[in-house]
Protein backbone atom coordinates (compact mmCIF):
# COMPACT_ATOMS: atom_id res chain seq x y z
CA UNK A 1 0.00 0.00 0.00
CA UNK A 2 3.12 2.75 0.58
CA UNK A 3 1.80 5.25 2.45
CA UNK A 4 -1.45 6.43 3.65
CA UNK A 5 -2.45 10.11 4.03
CA UNK A 6 -2.70 10.22 7.63
CA UNK A 7 -5.08 9.33 10.49
CA UNK A 8 -9.08 10.81 9.43
CA UNK A 9 -8.28 10.33 6.09
CA UNK A 10 -9.75 8.06 3.24
CA UNK A 11 -7.34 6.45 1.27
CA UNK A 12 -10.14 4.79 -0.97
CA UNK A 13 -12.88 6.45 -1.89
CA UNK A 14 -16.06 5.00 -2.30
CA UNK A 15 -15.82 2.79 -5.68
CA UNK A 16 -12.46 2.66 -5.79
CA UNK A 17 -11.26 -1.06 -6.93
CA UNK A 18 -8.88 -2.28 -4.24
CA UNK A 19 -6.95 -5.43 -3.45
CA UNK A 20 -6.82 -7.29 0.16
CA UNK A 21 -3.98 -7.96 1.82
CA UNK A 22 -1.58 -11.19 1.31
CA UNK A 23 -3.11 -14.16 3.92
CA UNK A 24 0.01 -14.13 5.87
CA UNK A 25 -0.31 -10.14 6.07
CA UNK A 26 -4.13 -10.49 7.26
CA UNK A 27 -2.79 -13.17 9.84
CA UNK A 28 -0.23 -10.87 11.57
CA UNK A 29 -2.75 -8.27 11.47
CA UNK A 30 -5.07 -10.26 13.28
CA UNK A 31 -2.35 -11.66 15.57
CA UNK A 32 -1.20 -7.90 16.68
CA UNK A 33 -4.13 -6.25 16.75
CA UNK A 34 -5.97 -5.49 20.04
CA UNK A 35 -8.46 -2.93 19.35
CA UNK A 36 -11.74 -2.82 17.42
CA UNK A 37 -13.14 -3.98 14.35
CA UNK A 38 -10.47 -7.00 14.64
CA UNK A 39 -10.24 -9.59 11.84
CA UNK A 40 -12.44 -12.30 11.42
CA UNK A 41 -11.22 -15.71 10.78
CA UNK A 42 -13.50 -16.45 7.49
CA UNK A 43 -12.56 -12.71 6.59
CA UNK A 44 -8.79 -14.82 5.84
CA UNK A 45 -10.40 -16.61 3.06
CA UNK A 46 -10.16 -13.23 1.16
CA UNK A 47 -6.69 -12.39 1.28
CA UNK A 48 -5.52 -11.32 -2.22
CA UNK A 49 -9.00 -10.44 -3.62
CA UNK A 50 -10.07 -7.66 -6.00
CA UNK A 51 -13.27 -5.52 -4.62
CA UNK A 52 -14.91 -2.48 -5.13
CA UNK A 53 -15.06 -0.11 -1.80
CA UNK A 54 -18.65 -0.19 -0.76
CA UNK A 55 -18.29 2.30 2.62
CA UNK A 56 -15.95 4.04 4.35
CA UNK A 57 -16.21 5.02 7.69
CA UNK A 58 -13.38 6.54 10.51
CA UNK A 59 -13.39 4.94 14.06
CA UNK A 60 -13.06 7.32 16.84
CA UNK A 61 -9.03 8.04 17.04
CA UNK A 62 -8.37 8.08 13.17
CA UNK A 63 -8.69 4.67 11.99
CA UNK A 64 -10.11 4.16 8.28
CA UNK A 65 -12.31 1.48 7.98
CA UNK A 66 -14.07 -0.20 4.74
CA UNK A 67 -16.80 -2.66 3.75
CA UNK A 68 -17.47 -4.08 0.21
CA UNK A 69 -20.68 -5.70 -0.91
CA UNK A 70 -19.43 -8.77 -1.67
CA UNK A 71 -16.92 -9.68 0.97
CA UNK A 72 -18.36 -9.94 4.59
CA UNK A 73 -16.39 -8.16 7.18
CA UNK A 74 -15.14 -4.46 8.53
CA UNK A 75 -11.24 -3.99 6.96
CA UNK A 76 -8.79 -1.58 8.17
CA UNK A 77 -7.10 0.65 5.56
CA UNK A 78 -3.36 -1.15 6.17
CA UNK A 79 -5.30 -4.54 5.07
CA UNK A 80 -5.67 -2.90 1.53
CA UNK A 81 -3.92 -1.45 -1.22
CA UNK A 82 -4.60 0.11 -4.52
CA UNK A 83 -4.81 -2.39 -7.97
CA UNK A 84 -1.53 -2.23 -9.33
CA UNK A 85 0.41 -0.79 -6.11
CA UNK A 86 2.72 -3.43 -4.70
CA UNK A 87 1.46 -5.15 -1.31
CA UNK A 88 0.70 -3.01 2.09
CA UNK A 89 3.90 -3.14 3.74
CA UNK A 90 4.80 -4.30 7.13
CA UNK A 91 5.84 -1.03 8.43
CA UNK A 92 1.93 0.48 7.43
CA UNK A 93 0.74 -2.65 9.39
CA UNK A 94 3.10 -1.86 12.41
CA UNK A 95 1.35 1.41 12.28
CA UNK A 96 -1.57 1.09 12.31
CA UNK A 97 -1.35 -1.85 14.88
CA UNK A 98 0.49 0.62 17.02
CA UNK A 99 -2.31 3.31 17.15
CA UNK A 100 -4.07 3.83 20.58
CA UNK A 101 -8.06 4.67 20.43
CA UNK A 102 -8.99 6.03 23.39
CA UNK A 103 -13.16 6.49 22.79
CA UNK A 104 -15.74 4.24 21.14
Amino acid sequence: MGKTRGPYKIEFPEGTLVRIASRPDLERFQRDWHFHHPLEPEQLDFADRISRVAHTGIYHGGDELYRFHDIPGTWHECCLHAVGDAAPTVHAMERTADRRTLHF
